[in-house]
């Protein structure tokens, strides 16, 4: 039940949708340029981002 909100949730806006792609879309790209320290920073920023926003818009919508 609570996975199935955090998924609705992250993924109703089409704003968020656009920076979730963006972050895999940079994490490819690196990886395609086998830039492994540019991936990794990549990876990071993203999960970031997605833990930033999962904390904000969330988590206090089902806790």
């Amino acid at each position: 039940m609570k996975l199935k909100a955090i998924r609705t949730t992250v993924f109703s806006s089409s704003d968020r949708r656009l920076s979730e792609i963006k972050g895999h879309e940079d994490i490819l790209r690196a990886m395609e340029e086998g830039d492994s320290e540019m991936a990794r920073d990549s990876v990071e920023t993203h999960v970031a981002e997605v833990i930033d926003y999962l904390k904000s818009n969330v988590l206090n919508k089902i806790y």
